[in-house]
């Protein structure tokens, strides 16, 4: 699981003040439909995009406990860039589109990729 930072700062060039602003759910959708939509076109750059600069990973297959570390934006686009390259026409599509939790600041999606593993 991969989650995109919870809040971003906004600065007005015509002012010193930040303030600080969460994202909506649709907003929280949207992002995961254009990783997919990346992932779709391998194109590198828009999955990059996709998450902040530095990311949060969370291992929730871990039966104990969660595992979560910090890593660079480049080294996720990276990990994807190995996967296209073993799946090449590797097309991803929804049984169920990015929804937000109700409660809570998750995207989930059920989806599911097509195409040919060469390795």
């Amino acid at each position: 699981v991969i989650q995109k930072s919870d809040a971003f700062s906004l600065s007005s060039p015509s002012s010193a003040s930040t303030q600080t602003l969460t994202p909506t759910p649709e907003q929280r959708e949207e992002v995961v439909r254009k990783y997919f939509d990346g992932v779709n076109k391998k194109d590198y750059e828009q999955i990059e995009s996709c998450f902040a600069k530095e990311a949060a990973i969370t291992d929730i297959c871990s039966l104990n406990q969660s595992y979560k570390r910090m890593v660079d934006s480049g080294v996720l686009a990276e990990r994807c860039k190995d996967f296209l390259t073993a799946h090449p026409d590797c097309e991803v599509d929804f049984h169920y589109p990015p929804t937000c939790g109700r409660n809570n600041n998750w995207v989930f999606a059920h989806w599911y990729e097509t195409g040919t593993w060469s390795g």
